[in-house]
Parts: C-alpha cells; structure tokens; sequence
C-alpha cells in the first residue's frame, strides 16, 4: 500500500512535532503539501530521489541542510519558513531541476549570490520581503533565460535595474517595489507576455520609456503599471505624450509622487481616445 502513494497533502492541519525521517522513503512520492502546520518542524537528512514538489509555506523548519538530496525537486515553496537571518542556502543551488522558488518572509539576508546561476531552468523567483541587499545582478538575465515572474520586492535592493532583464522573453510578472533601486526605468518592449510591472517606492529618475511595454494584444490580460513614490519626470516634468500609445489596451498604471506637473500631449486626457478599461492615475 505505502509503496504506491505519490502524493500527501496534510496542509492546515495543526500537525505539530518533528517529521519522521523515514517519512522520505516512500518511493513513489512526488508530490507533499504541508502548508501551514506552524508547528511542524520538516527535517531532510533521509534523501528522496522521487519527490518533484514541496509546498511547506510557515512551517516551523529551522534548516534547509539535507534537501540537496532532493535531486527531483522542481517546485519548492518555503515562503514564511523563518530561517533566521541567513543567507539563501548553497544546498539550494544544487537543485538544478528547480523551476519553482519560493522563499518570501524566510528572514534571509545578504544578496543574491552568484551559485544561484546553477538554476538554469528556474520559472519563478519570490524572495518577497527579506532583507537580501546589494545589487540585482546582471546575470539574472542571461543565466536564468525561462524566468517568468520575478519577485523581489520588499528589500534593500539598490543600482540600477539589470539590462539583461529585458532579454527574458517569457517574462509575465516583474515586482520590484520598495527597495532602493535608481537609473532609469526599462521599457521591456521585447517582453510580449509582461503585464504586471511594479517598481513604486524606489529611488528612480528620468522618464517614462516611449517603447514601454510591448503589450501582445492576443493575451487580454489587465495590464498593472505602477511606477509611483519614485523621481521620475526627466527634463520636462511632464507625462509623456508617447504613452497615448497605450490607447485602448486594459491598462492601469499608476504615477503619484513623482515629478510630473503636467502632461506632455493631450491624448491622456482626451478620454475619447481611452477606452473604458484604461486607466492613468496620475499626481
């Protein structure tokens, strides 16, 4: 009977205490849910060399020290996992079928380290409210080519934001806001599938990109656009009028406290031109 079990979801459910290890020798087991069991603490000295997925959202998991066993694990998700100020873990960066990171809320610190290059078939990234710092880097971009959602905000990010990004041509959800990131914004032209681009509370100059946001029409999602709390209006301080080209896609994008005063063309404001479901907010 045990031999054939594939997946245990034992989420909310109060589980308290220490996982056996033999727990990890079902030799079927692909997939485990064990979210929110604040008082279950998981251990991973036994390897699995079956398991694909791990959902252990608050968890009370002190060490990741073992799950570089996990050789099939593809879609770990740790986030609220209070891991006490340490940095991002090196037996994570051996786990290169992973597609699927989630570490928000884990009080991890430092930055981000240059081993993560090993996961070259990661899709999502959430460090979500850490304290990781120093730069984004370069790298990311060109190491890491399938991203599609990254989410870092709510750090102490700085410099600018990395060119390479730009290249990730599957990218659908970039979440920057609240760190300390300046330069310029980036106008992800050739990203057809982004369509939520937050960098509000940052520390950004200059102005609003005249290609910005490529947007594929066949996919009708809501387009979310929130540049706000930042210092941008460029030379002109004004709105610029390059983004009437945005006319008619579902759009919202938002745009107080900055430095505008004014809008650069009449389009923005000429609501005939707007359909319904575009949306600017301004100052």
């Amino acid at each position: 009977g045990h031999a054939k079990i594939t997946e245990i979801d034992l989420s909310q459910n109060g589980l308290r205490g220490r996982l056996d290890s033999s727990f990890w020798r079902l030799p079927k087991l692909q997939k485990v849910n064990f979210n929110d069991n604040d008082e279950m603490s998981v251990s991973f000295d036994q390897p699995s060399a079956s398991l694909t997925e791990l959902r252990m959202h608050s968890t009370a998991t002190e060490t990741l020290s073992g799950i570089e066993t996990f050789s099939q694990l593809a879609y770990l998700h740790l986030s609220g996992v209070q891991l006490g100020g340490i940095e991002l873990p090196d037996e994570l960066f051996q786990l290169t079928n992973l597609q699927e990171l989630h570490m928000a809320q884990c009080e991890l610190v430092g930055s981000i380290p240059t081993q993560m290059q090993t996961l070259s078939n990661l899709k999502q990234l959430n460090l979500y409210d850490n304290d990781i710092r120093g730069t984004i880097p370069q790298w990311l971009g060109e190491k890491l080519p399938h991203l599609s959602e990254i989410v870092l905000s709510r750090n102490k990010l700085e410099g600018p934001i990395p060119t390479s990004l730009e290249n990730l041509s599957n990218l659908q959800e970039l979440f920057l806001a609240h760190n300390q990131l300046t330069g310029q914004v980036l106008s992800f032209a050739n990203t057809p599938l982004l369509h939520k681009y937050h960098l509000e509370s940052n520390q950004l100059t200059g102005q609003i990109p005249s290609d910005l946001i490529k947007f594929n029409k066949a996919t009708a999602k809501q387009i979310r656009v929130a540049f706000d709390d930042n210092n941008l209006g460029g030379d002109t301080n004004l709105v610029p009028s390059t983004l009437d080209s945005l006319q008619g896609l579902p759009l919202k994008i938002t745009l107080s406290d900055n430095m505008y005063q004014g809008f650069e063309g009449t389009g923005l404001c000429d609501n005939t031109n707007w359909q319904d479901d575009t949306e600017v907010e301004d100052f």
